[in-house]
This record gives structure tokens, sequence and C-alpha cells, in this order.
């Protein structure tokens, strides 16, 4: 049975199978050093005259069968040989590519297979992938019941070293597929938290009610807002964003920050300590005002978990997995005051980096923690490789 986000489409007996796509060697741009693998080239788009369409199907099946043909003839360029494949809608978000490593990378300016999942856990991982893909760009021609009702059980996904913290999947497009996170908290404590927005989807609103459902929605900043209005009207969330963010789609959060800050997890200000002669902020879980990448981008430093949920200001560099890096190109206030800011979350005790847009840093300890953010505004957030 063929599968994508949008849709199940029934395999049918005895029915023509569009053609495969042939392979040849091409050169991978990874900057490590060129390799050559066999990939898959995506085929010329069949006749319209197919054989699908002859006077024994039925109406339904050859309709069927016309979608699978037409989804491959826009087959991404890369993919291997398989039943799981990327189209030409890829917007390079690189999402799949950090959920489902073992399948996909990058080939050219997109994600693309590179190596058919084979165990159920692949599978499964693979799906949860697909299911992620905010442009609904990844296919499985061939999937189980069992493996999909496994990954849609699997989100959100609890982070690796990061009790109680959870990604939720389901990216949206609106976002251009910004990652968003579940902190699960006791409701003595205030209750979840939801950072950024998924795409709602009523499987992840029912995995989410198991979970304590949300409590508060805190939004980076106008760009990852998503489906923030759907979230909230089905859980009764508050929703807190700075004021300086705030379009005619946030018009009616419930909180709107205002200030420098910092703020604690209701958007209540906190008062500032001089310790030293310097401005200290107090102890405690607390949003952070980063402005740089947007006037108005905050942080949530989550203290029980030394995690800093950074929206699209600071995340690691894919290459350099060691080192952090800034998103140059899509600053829209203030790159030097983006890496002031960057500077100023050295504050805090955080070993956990979760980004809205990048991949996700983990600092070894202290000392590496403050190397990698040296590293960083020493390069004017470049990305290792470049500098």
């Amino acid at each position: 049975m063929a599968f994508s986000s949008h849709a199940l489409l029934p395999a049918r007996a005895g029915a023509v199978q569009p053609r495969r796509a042939t392979t040849r060697q091409v050169r991978n741009s990874a900057p490590t050093g060129a390799c050559t693998r066999m990939v898959r080239v995506a085929p010329p788009p069949m006749a319209t005259s197919s054989p699908l369409a002859t006077s024994s199907d039925s109406p339904s099946a050859t309709a069927a069968g016309v979608r699978q043909q037409k989804r491959r003839a826009n087959e991404r360029e890369g993919n291997v040989d398989g039943p799981y494949w990327v189209d030409e809608t890829c917007i390079n978000c690189d999402t799949c590519r950090w959920m489902a490593p073992h399948t996909f990378s990058k080939v050219g300016n997109g994600s693309a297979v590179v190596e058919q999942p084979r165990s159920e856990q692949e599978r499964v991982v693979a799906l949860q992938a697909l299911l992620s893909c905010p442009t609904h760009s990844i296919h499985a021609d061939e999937r189980s019941r069992e493996d999909l009702q496994a990954a849609q059980q699997g989100l959100p996904a609890l982070v690796p070293g990061v009790p109680n913290v959870y990604h939720c999947g389901w990216h949206s497009e609106k976002s251009f597929g910004a990652a968003s996170y579940l902190l699960v908290r006791p409701v003595s404590e205030g209750g979840n938290i939801m950072f950024d927005s998924p795409r709602y989807n009523g499987v992840l609103a029912k995995n989410i009610e198991a979970l304590g459902g949300v409590s508060t929605i805190i939004l980076s900043h106008k760009d990852d807002v998503a489906d923030h209005a759907k979230w909230a009207s089905h859980f009764n969330a508050k929703r807190i964003l700075h004021e300086l963010e705030v379009q005619a789609s946030t018009a009616d959060v419930e909180v709107k920050l205002q200030g420098d800050g910092p703020w604690d997890l209701d958007g209540r200000p906190l008062q500032m300590r001089r310790i030293g002669g310097a401005a200290q902020p107090p102890p405690g879980s607390q949003i952070v005002h980063t402005p740089g990448h947007s006037t108005g981008s905050i942080c949530v430093w989550y203290e029980p978990q030394k995690a800093m949920f950074t929206g699209d200001h600071l995340s690691q560099d894919e290459r350099e997995p060691s080192e952090l890096r800034v998103f140059t190109r899509y600053v829209k206030d203030s790159l030097p005051r983006q890496l002031e800011n960057i500077q100023k979350l050295l504050q805090y005790d955080w070993m956990h980096v979760l980004p809205g847009h990048g991949r996700r840093f983990h600092a070894r300890d202290a000392a590496h923690r403050l190397e990698a953010t040296s590293k960083v505004v020493s390069r004017r957030g470049l990305p290792a490789n470049m500098v």
C-alpha cells in the first residue's frame, strides 16, 4: 500500500506498475570529501496513454494508478531504489535528515532517501520523518499498518538525554518546518508547556493529552507560531509571545511580553540581581529576551533539565556537531545584536540547545559550552567550515 502524509493509496493486484527509475553513479557533495554511490534517477513522465488506463480497469483503480504515476513523475533525483522516496516539493528544511539520518541525507538542494529502511525500528523512524515533513514530500509505497501505528504513537518523542522533554514532530509548512517541543511538568508546577507550534493533528493531540495536555504555549517569535490557535483552542491553553512579534494572526494571544525581561514561565516579569556590580538573572526557569534574529525573539531556559529552547536564535553546526551556528542569511533584526545575546545565554547553566530550525546541540560540560559559544561569536555566527 502506497503511503504519503497526504493519503493512503491502495495497491491493486495485477496493475501495471509505474516505471522504475534507472540508476547511475553520482558524486556526493558532502563537505568532508566526495564519494560515489548508486542512486535512482527519476524517469520522465509517462505518456497519458498509460497501460493503467485500459477498458478492463475500474475507474477508481485507474485513478489510483494515475495518482501514483504522477507522484513518481516528480520524484527527486538522488533517491535509491525502493519504496521510500522524496519528491520535488522538498524545501530542504532538514527535518527528515536529523529525524531519520539512516534513511535520509542531503542530495543537491534537498533531501533524498540514500538507504532504504530495513529493520522495524528504521521503518518506524522513517515514517515519523514522513509524518513530520512539512510539505508532505516523503512517500512510502509499501508500509504495514503496524509500522504506521507505531510511528504515530511514537510522537511526541522523548528527546534523548533530556528527561521529560519531547519533540512533537508533525512540523508545519507555515513555520518552514520548525520543530516544536513539549515540556512535561506536574500540574503543581503549572502543567505542561508547548514551545512553538507543530502542525495541528488529531492523533498528535490525543498523544499529548495522554501526557497531560498543554497549559501554556510559549512562542519564540512570529515565524514559528504555525497552528498555535488550534492548539490553544483544543487545550484551552494560555499563549505567550513578545509584543514586538504580534501580528494579525496572533493579536488574541493571551500574554504579550513587554520590555527586556526576563519573565517567569507564566510571563510575569522577574527582577535582575546585582552580583559584583553586574546584572544577573534570578535562579529558576525563565523566558529570556534574545533579539537579533527578530526584535522580539525569546528563548526559554528550563532549569530542571538544563535545556535552552532557542527558536531561531542558535543551533548546532550540522557539519561540526561539537560547534554552534547562527542562520545568518535569515537575520531580520541585527546580527551584532544576536551575537551579543548568544553571549548573554552564558549566564545560564545550559547543557542542551533545542532549536526551532537547525539541529540540537548537547554540550559535554561547562567548558565545552563556553568554548562553543565563544567560537560561534568569534566566527560571527558562521559555520566552522566557512571561516
